[in-house]
């Protein structure tokens, strides 16, 4: 896959006589970055798809496989919920799950009240888009970093001064 990938970047390059170079510098990666989707067949990672498909004005389904049809990994707000949700909520509980053994095992740490994890709900989402008049994204990985966090929550400031004087 990632070999057709960079087939049909290479004849978008060539039909709008773009460089490799004007590329890289049109979605802010270095050239060398560029050059290996080429050479090593490594392909460009998921962000990189995105900014590449929106710079030739293309949809990352045919980016990716060379046909509209085909349901690819771009989140907008309509699936969300449903599909990613529950990917970005797994992924913050084994966050928290890793540090709060890692802060267990450390014996001289202070422990922290608590060790919250969220994946941003539907609710929150769409108002931060509307804010950014991003609503109708269709790169919504590229428009909000923020989709799943964790946070320790320490009692007092000396704590946290504990804690990032014995880390």
């Amino acid at each position: 896959m990632m070999k057709d990938v960079s087939k049909r970047i290479k004849q978008m390059l060539e039909t709008s006589k773009i460089s490799q170079a004007g590329l890289a510098k049109a979605i802010s990666v270095p050239k060398t970055t560029v050059n290996g989707w080429f050479r090593r067949n490594s392909g460009p990672s998921d962000t990189n798809v995105a900014k590449i498909a929106n710079h030739f004005g293309v949809s990352i389904g045919y980016l990716r496989y060379g046909t509209e049809d085909r349901d690819c990994t771009v989140q907008d707000r309509n699936n969300y919920e449903k599909k990613y949700f529950p990917i970005y909520k797994a992924f913050a509980e084994t966050v928290r799950f890793i540090l709060e053994k890692a802060l267990i095992s450390a014996k001289k740490l202070p422990i922290p009240q608590s060790v919250q994890c969220r994946a941003k709900g539907l609710e929150s989402l769409q108002r931060h888009l509307a804010q950014g008049g991003k609503l109708d994204t269709e790169t919504l990985e590229l428009e909000r970093r923020d989709l799943a966090g964790v946070r320790l929550i320490f009692y007092t400031n000396n704590d946290v001064t504990a804690f990032w004087h014995r880390h």
